[in-house]
């Protein structure tokens, strides 16, 4: 139980960063569904005036600026709590048990994953490494659990 509560520890605010950096801007301002679109005569035709007013104006390069410090932000975290990890297990003698690998093995899995999103990838791009990552981690998790069943089903007072 202990080791789960390490685990939501760890996992929670980096699956924040990642909740937190998909989620849309609001538009700065309190702009009227009138105010979008007012037209005004010109001649014989009606031109449809959009006032920029309180909306932010992003460009390619706003959004690579953003993108980068998200996916600076996201390794340092991600450095920061492997190593927590890492020198934790070190200290308490248990380096390199199946739990601690799976914790720093699942804990590296979800920051590469983070860092591919806050990246700019595009969805085509991520599909494939989102879905070899799930294919380690579920293989990483699977370890283990079949001796552990073996081990069960063989003891004296299972039924």
């Amino acid at each position: 139980m202990r080791h789960f509560a390490c685990l939501l520890l760890v996992l929670c605010p980096l699956l924040w960063a990642a909740h937190a950096s998909a989620q849309p801007t609001e538009p700065a301002g309190d702009v009227s569904a009138n105010a979008l679109a007012q037209p005004t005569k010109a001649g014989d035709a009606f031109e449809v005036v959009t006032p920029t007013r309180g909306f932010t104006q992003s460009s390619a390069a706003d959004d690579f600026a953003h993108a980068r410090v998200m996916s600076i932000a996201v390794l340092v975290y991600s450095t920061i709590i492997i190593s927590l990890l890492v020198s934790v297990a070190f200290r308490s003698g248990q380096w390199w048990t199946p739990m601690s690998f799976k914790l720093t093995a699942l804990t590296i899995i979800i920051s590469a994953s983070l860092f591919l999103m806050t990246a700019g990838y595009n969805e085509n791009q991520l599909t494939p490494v989102i879905g070899l990552f799930g294919t380690i981690a579920g293989y990483i998790l699977g370890q283990g659990s079949s001796a552990l069943v073996a081990r069960q089903n063989s003891s004296p007072g299972s039924e």
